[in-house]
């Protein structure tokens, strides 16, 4: 397709699309092809190529159907682009190309990408970017256009009502009236109230012609008219709300809450069930009053899925208990100021202190070799590493000498005091790690920081310390510093096993691949590939919420890291542990076993159930969307799932095939 003859151009293309014409192609790695598809749609000045590229596209799309996601937002951005070309062919082609990559994502991944085309010069663009996202719409439900996403989208499709081209003007009527068919009156008379009589005529006629191809829940275009009989909707609204809460709950880490909470909660919820199944006015009476006490619940939730891998007995690389039973880490007595230069006169030679704060590096450095030399003469009990570390940082220049050679020493004696004293805690490690942090960036101590991190890992804790990494790090302005830090934490994985707490390091790489510097996000990605040879394709899920173009670097690195088996253990192995083993292995890991569940059982209240088997098959419809929006703001659940089971078999044998698809 890069050939220069356009004929050679369109004969490889033509058997391409040959190629394509089929119901279902296996996934695999098509980014290259992808992307020469995409320039050809780009560059090309051939139109007949241009549409021939385009149908390929289609026929990827089609095939591949969801595995074609991570592609989408590259294409889609590429081919509303190229509708500035004014010929029928064309335009008709990129038309069926973009409609058919719809169907493998979702609106939220495009929109982002979709919108900025409203503002384009070409009135052809602005106008075919929105008679894409009308026919976007169609396949669109209430949930997927919520509140959130009507605020993105109908303001620069309103003020498009406004354009000096007919054209789009017609175009972003179309749009306004598909999303008036979807969610009804209510959710758009915000917008609507704006527009004068006649614009206003226009949007409401073109509603009347739109045809929904989704599954509609209920009939949205009525919604304004108190109906007996759709009075459950305001239970939905409120599962809605706390189903969000329950997503933001379930990738949060910082307050979890007693365990005695989630041995109580099941029992309550089991006996709330019980008298609810039971029937009676009582049992509605419970069921209308719980969504008052629902707020609190759901930030009892994770330890509840903790709970199952707690008592999971991992060994070696078995990381579902140390990732949420960790043993406790230990801290040292308190100290003041005074008291630890008090420590230090006593402890540390006179020659060491006054050596340690030279202005002459060659001093500081013969300092700290007479300090390695007094503590190799010391017992375990006899180094006191808070007294110590606070010398070694508080002696000026401290952390921040300029000598390489100075600070090589300092933190070469750091290690020592860690893997020979009788403790080392909280207390020492606050003192040491930030400038272990800090100096990763710099070439010359690079190796010497990333040791001494690795041996009070060892001595305390991988999680712990890279906790303290992680703090530490996305705290700093320094790129180098982040994507050094990044580049530890999956070195530290690879050594140690994924002994770490799932939870808040994903939130921390999370927060990486948000940065503005391409080196930290790429670092970031680079880690997540490490703990993909652990957990595998399941990881993918916790991410769902990032940008396409992220999420296809995301997948390229997992497909890279595929086949790649968890390296062999060297650190954080006892000699006890590797005996008769000639190189401890780290074994995968369930992500199951590493992340919370979230239990949802007292979220299919009795109204619901009894929704999922009512007569009018549009509240079924609308049931079925409430049950799929809690599953998927849950992500991982508990098994208990109350009365859902049963009502959801009842379903699978539906009159409405499109009910049984859902189901």
């Amino acid at each position: 397709v890069t050939n220069p003859k356009w004929q050679i151009r369109k004969e490889a293309l033509d058997d391409l699309h040959t190629l394509l014409q089929q119901p279902k192609l296996e996934p695999g790695d098509f980014s290259a092809l992808v992307r020469a598809l995409r320039q050809v749609i780009l560059k090309d000045t051939n139109v007949m190529i241009v549409a021939v590229a385009g149908r390929c596209i289609e026929g990827l799309a089609k095939g591949l159907r969801k595995s074609f996601q991570s592609y989408a937002v590259a294409v889609t951005s590429a081919m509303l682009e190229k509708f500035k070309e004014k010929k029928q062919n064309v335009v008709s082609a990129l038309r069926d190309a973009v409609d058919a990559v719809y169907l493998t994502t979702s609106l939220g991944a495009l929109l982002e990408d979709v919108l900025p085309f409203l503002s384009n010069k070409n009135p052809s663009v602005k106008a075919e970017t929105l008679s894409y996202l009308a026919r976007s719409f169609q396949h669109c439900t209430p949930a997927h256009l919520n509140k959130p996403t009507l605020k993105q989208i109908c303001p620069p499709v309103v003020a498009r009502l406004d354009d000096t081209n007919p054209t789009v003007r017609d175009a972003a009527a179309e749009a306004l009236a598909t999303v008036l068919k979807v969610v009804g009156e209510k959710l758009m008379s915000i917008y609507m109230e704006g527009l004068d009589k006649t614009k206003e005529t226009k949007v409401r006629e073109a509603s009347e012609k739109v045809e929904l191809k989704a599954v509609q829940t209920a009939p949205q275009a009525k919604a304004p008219s108190a109906e007996p009989k759709k009075t459950p909707k305001a239970p939905a609204s409120s599962s809605h709300e706390v189903s969000i809460g329950d997503e933001g709950t379930a990738t949060g880490y910082v307050d979890q809450p007693k365990k005695t909470a989630v041995k109580k909660r099941p029992k309550s919820e089991k006996a709330k069930r019980d008298g609810e199944s039971g029937g009676g006015q009582k049992g509605k009476e419970e069921s209308e009053s719980k969504p008052r006490s629902i707020a609190k619940p759901p930030a009892a939730r994770p330890p509840s899925g903790s709970a199952k891998p707690s008592a999971s007995k991992g060994k070696r690389g078995g990381v579902a208990a140390t990732g949420f039973k960790e043993a406790s880490i230990p801290s040292e007595p308190g100290l003041s100021t005074e008291e630890i230069e008090a420590k230090a006169q006593e402890l540390v030679p006179a020659t060491v202190l006054s050596g340690l704060a030279n202005t002459n590096w060659k001093e500081r450095l013969a300092a700290c070799e007479e300090f390695k030399q007094a503590l190799l003469s010391m017992s375990a009990d006899e180094i006191n590493s808070l007294v110590f570390v606070h010398t070694l940082a508080g002696k000026k220049p401290g952390w921040k000498d300029s000598n390489f050679q100075v600070m090589k020493a300092r933190f070469d004696l750091v290690a020592h005091i860690a893997q020979n004293s009788s403790v080392f805690g909280k207390r020492s490690a606050a003192v040491v790690v930030p400038g272990l942090v800090d100096k990763l960036a710099d070439i010359k101590v690079k190796a010497q920081c990333v040791e001494t991190l690795m041996v009070i890992s060892e001595v305390m804790s991988l999680n712990y310390i890279s906790l303290q990494v992680s703090k530490h790090s996305s705290e700093q302005k320094s790129p180098k510093v982040q994507s050094e830090a990044l580049g530890w934490l999956g070195d530290a994985v690879k050594a140690f096993g994924l002994k770490i707490n799932m939870k808040p390091h994903i939130d921390y790489i999370k927060t990486m691949l948000a940065a503005t510097n391409a080196t930290v996000r790429t670092a970031a990605v680079t880690v997540l590939g490490v703990m993909h040879m652990y957990i595998g394709s399941q990881l993918r899920m916790f991410l769902e919420d990032e940008k396409p173009a992220l999420l296809a670097l995301i997948d390229a690195e997992f497909a890279r890291v595929a086949d790649t088996k968890p390296p062999s253990l060297t650190r954080g192995v006892s000699e006890a542990e590797g005996e008769g083993v000639e190189e401890p292995t780290a074994q995968a890991v369930s992500v199951a076993d590493v992340m919370p569940r979230t239990d949802i059982s007292e979220k299919f209240k009795p109204d619901l159930i009894k929704e999922l088997g009512d007569k009018n098959w549009k509240v079924r419809g609308e049931a079925l969307a409430k049950v799929t929006e809690i599953l998927s703001a849950a992500r991982l659940i508990t098994p208990s799932l109350g009365d859902l089971p049963p009502a959801l078999k009842g379903r699978l044998s539906d009159s409405n095939k499109n009910l049984v698809c859902v189901a």
